[in-house]
C-alpha cells in the first residue's frame, strides 16, 4: 500500500467484521505496520480530528478512507505527529 488510496476495503471490511476486532484495534495494527499512510482511529485521533473540521465517524473502510484523507488534507505535520 503506497497511499490510502490502495487500501483494500473489501479486507478492509472483513477483518473488521471479525467478533472483537473494533475500528480502534484494526487501525492502531495498520498505523503500527505503515505510520507513514495510516492513522488510527482512537479516541484521541477521532477527537483531534473533529477540531480540525472532520466530523465524519468511520463506520466501515470507505469512511475510513474519507476520514483520513480529510485529516491529511488539514495536517501539515507526519502522521506520527498527529
Amino acid at each position: 500500500m503506497q497511499s490510502v488510496s490502495d487500501l483494500d476495503v473489501a479486507l478492509f471490511d472483513e477483518c473488521h467484521a471479525i467478533r472483537g476486532i473494533g475500528l480502534a484495534y484494526l487501525t492502531i495494527g495498520m498505523f503500527w505496520t505503515r505510520p507513514d499512510i495510516c492513522l488510527s482511529l482512537d479516541k484521541k485521533n477521532l477527537a483531534s480530528a473533529k477540531l480540525l473540521g472532520v466530523s465524519l465517524q468511520p463506520k466501515n473502510g470507505s469512511d475510513y478512507v474519507q476520514w483520513l484523507s480529510e485529516v491529511q488534507n488539514h495536517v501539515k505535520t507526519t502522521n506520527w505527529e498527529f
